[in-house]
């Protein structure tokens, strides 16, 4: 009897204690439900990268969000057979074309492009392959959906998808 009126009397002063909750850590991309943040949000969240970062990463990029500067190559059509990218197109509902695209090098100051490297566009946005016509400079933010390392060359793949375009320019 004195024990169980003991633990009352603990688990009561326990419950009197107030619990300080600290909320100064930022959550990661990976925490966050980054389809839930607003614009302004979203694209803090996003990690810009560059040519080099995406180029020749020893680890796969898939699944991160960035903040991107690409130069628009060329456009192309997904092969619908192609079961490579099959699950992708059901996932995020993508589009049938997309835009090939060089990545911008802040170590050259110019645009490269490895092997495999485009902008598949989601029919869930506001957002066409044909919006982007070759000689065109953007800004994207999105996700990495399709990434590639290949040991072989060295230039890896990798295909984003947009949610936020911005800073769209032509041919300087």
């Amino acid at each position: 009897m004195r024990r169980k009126l003991i633990v009352a009397m603990l688990s009561g002063i326990l419950c009197a204690c107030p619990i300080e909750v600290y909320a100064d850590a930022e959550m990661t991309q990976e925490e966050t439900d980054m389809n839930s943040l607003s614009e302004e949000e979203y694209k803090k969240k996003c990690t810009e990268m560059w040519y080099e970062d995406i180029t020749f990463s020893k680890k796969s990029l898939e699944g991160q969000f960035v903040k991107i500067d690409l130069y628009v190559e060329g456009t192309a059509a997904i092969d619908p057979y192609d079961l490579m990218i099959s699950d992708k197109t059901e996932k995020y509902n993508l589009s049938s074309n997309c835009s090939l695209v060089g990545i911008y090098s802040k170590d050259t100051d110019s645009y490269g492009s490895g092997n495999d490297v485009g902008i598949l566009y989601s029919n869930d946005y506001d957002f066409k392959n044909t919006d982007y016509v070759p000689g065109t400079y953007l800004t994207l933010y999105g996700e990495i959906i399709d990434y590639g390392i290949d040991y072989w060359s060295g230039h890896n793949s990798a295909w984003f998808m947009p949610k936020y375009i911005e800073n769209v320019r032509d041919v300087k």
